[in-house]
């Protein structure tokens, strides 16, 4: 029998699958869910998990500029923020290559981050100026890190085993009425339920679990936090597209590099196959979001959610 690593209780195989999304390797990965928490998780977990985040897992900037660029792409991340705060304190957990942080900084905000990538951090650190922690042990950075009015994971916590802790200390980090923010891959989402293992966002073997929104609510309700915002859209329609796009193609059993498919700056041209794919299924796939995105946003189904909880 198979144990829920979050409530404990009894949880069933929910299928096997490999790394699709990147094929770094060609092993077998079970996938569970929980029985009574609803919690799907990867058991076990690779002992090597890093080696699946290669050196092309961010696609870094190299200038401000570049930056910039990115950045504008992912304009929902401060407006979500907005919603709550004007300025403060800022934290985020999992910061990739700053265009959260970029945003931050351009608001005023007196911004900081965690990732544990190197390469990143070091870019944060001379294009922005902010300071970084450069860790493998996220959940021991937070404990020594200070009180913040905004703690962000941008979609983070689906890669952590054991997210309990890392939000329990998330959430003794806010300041009084300080929001956390998470957004994180819905495993209520139409596209799960078409797709299976396929799901872009299932990841294997990066991502060790697919949490309810539910589960969430109730855990940090525990830690002194209600939620305040819930939203399975608030990506918008691109993210939909990548999931549409990317589970078809895992599905169909095509496969382009990731190097090929997301070069560094937004200005960078992609390669011919990658552009032909794309193009071949674009119609198709901008026909099924008109169909499917007021109904899925209206029913919580989103490919992601975003949430906002506060103390």
């Amino acid at each position: 029998m198979m144990v829920c690593p979050h409530c404990q209780n009894r949880a069933r195989l929910l299928f096997q699958t490999r790394d699709i999304n990147r094929r770094l390797s060609d092993a077998t990965f079970d996938y569970f869910r929980c029985e009574t928490c609803k919690l799907i998780f990867l058991s076990p977990v690779p002992d090597d998990l890093g080696s699946y985040y290669q050196r092309d897992y961010y696609k870094t900037p190299t200038t401000l500029q570049g930056l910039a660029g990115a950045s504008a792409r992912h304009a929902h991340k401060l407006e979500t923020v907005r919603r709550f705060k004007a300025g403060g304190t800022a934290l985020e957990i999992g910061a990739g290559y700053g265009d959260f942080l970029y945003q931050l900084k351009q608001a005023g905000f007196e911004a900081e981050g965690i990732e544990m990538d190197a390469g990143c951090c070091q870019f944060i650190e001379a294009q922005l100026g902010l300071p970084m922690t450069n860790t493998q042990a996220p959940l021991e950075a937070v404990r020594g890190a200070g009180q913040y009015d905004v703690i962000a994971m941008w979609h983070v916590i689906e890669h952590l085993p054991g997210f309990g802790a890392i939000l329990q200390e998330a959430a003794a980090h806010l300041q009084p009425d300080g929001i956390l923010i998470l957004a994180a891959p819905n495993p209520d989402a139409l596209q799960f339920r078409l797709f299976g293992r396929y799901w872009a966002h299932v990841d294997a073997p990066r991502h060790v679990q697919l949490i309810p929104m539910s589960l969430l609510e109730a855990t940090l309700l525990r830690h002194g936090l209600r939620l305040v915002f819930a939203s399975t859209c608030a990506e918008g329609q691109q993210a939909e597209q990548f999931g549409w796009i990317k589970s078809l193609m895992n599905r169909l059993n095509i496969f382009i590099p990731p190097s090929e498919a997301q070069p560094a700056e937004g200005d960078v041209p992609r390669s011919l196959k990658y552009r032909l794919v794309r193009g071949g299924m674009h119609v198709t796939v901008q026909a099924l979001i008109a169909v499917t995105r007021p109904f899925i946003c209206r029913r919580g189904q989103g490919s992601s959610y975003t949430l906002v909880f506060q103390k």
